[in-house]
């Protein structure tokens, strides 16, 4: 097994923009070609995630021209073939390309698995996951959940939450609520044992949504409350509020919570324009 640099510690998804910045820095602190080369690879993935694909592209392409004849480790080598097929696999599946993606992803999986990088092999199992189609999707990220349950690098082992929230997902758009249910609180007992409150929220809440698919509303109910009093509660609680009351026929105490849910929504790139007209008729 061999420990992989941990950039994700670095990362702040929700301001790309500010996490190319510590990645520069990070870059600009070190005089190694090699280290310098592996954090160029997540500003290009700050790139893409901001939709400035053409600025990643070149930034790979840099980054593989330097690479050829580089001296440094095998393994710092492999690492970094890794990490270039990876951030062009995102580049091309956020660029609407999946069929293009999905050789990088692989490539990526190879790579790593060869070199026992458990941390980038799963990595590279949830981008294949979202570029095929659900059945497989399913036995790929059961693959990688498997794989982080027996990882001895504490990296790969933290994967296991985001994989069990992902087949719970899985499970529940194909109609199984209750093993849906299963993993989404699997996902929350790891992201405890992790112990990042975002994500403890985030798996509150899928539990929340699980129990509003069996129609079990008063479970759902009772931790959305729960989440309603946290300072950081976000549209997507309040949507799920109404949602629940909107089942149960109380159509009075739907509007204000589908009011909020719009407020805090309307701007979210992630929401799609059906969804937020719902909210917004509903408040109504």
């Amino acid at each position: 097994m061999v420990t992989t640099r941990n950039f994700r510690v670095h990362w702040n998804f929700n301001d790309p923009q500010a996490t190319e910045r510590v990645f520069q820095e990070l870059i600009a602190s070190t005089s190694s070609p090699i280290e310098k080369l592996l954090l160029q690879t997540q500003v290009a993935r700050t790139y893409g995630l901001r939709d400035q694909f053409d600025q990643a592209k070149q930034v790979l392409d840099a980054i593989e021209a330097q690479s050829h004849g580089l001296e440094c480790t095998l393994v710092d080598a492999a690492e970094l073939k890794v990490r270039l097929h990876l951030e062009r696999g995102r580049m091309l599946r956020s660029s609407k390309k999946p069929e293009e993606a999905r050789p990088e992803f692989l490539k990526a999986f190879q790579v790593a698995q060869d070199n026992k990088m458990d941390e980038l092999a799963i990595d590279a199992i949830h981008m294949i996951a979202l570029v095929v189609n659900a059945n497989e999707a399913l036995t790929w990220t059961q693959r990688g959940f498997e794989l982080a349950k027996e990882s001895e690098d504490l990296n790969a082992r933290n994967w296991d939450a985001a994989l069990a929230n992902n087949i719970g997902w899985t499970y529940h758009d194909q109609g199984e609520f209750n093993k849906a249910l299963e993993y989404w609180k699997i996902a929350l007992t790891a992201y405890e044992r992790i112990g990042k409150a975002d994500n403890i929220r985030i798996a509150k809440w899928m539990i929340a949504r699980g129990y509003r698919s069996l129609k079990q509303h008063d479970q759902a109910l009772e931790i959305l409350h729960e989440l309603e009093k946290n300072p950081s509660s976000d549209g997507y609680v309040f949507e799920e509020l109404g949602e629940n009351y909107l089942a149960l026929g109380q159509a009075d105490k739907t509007k204000p919570y589908f009011a909020k849910a719009y407020s805090l929504l309307c701007d979210d790139k992630y929401v799609e324009a059906d969804r937020l007209n719902r909210m917004q008729t509903l408040s109504k």
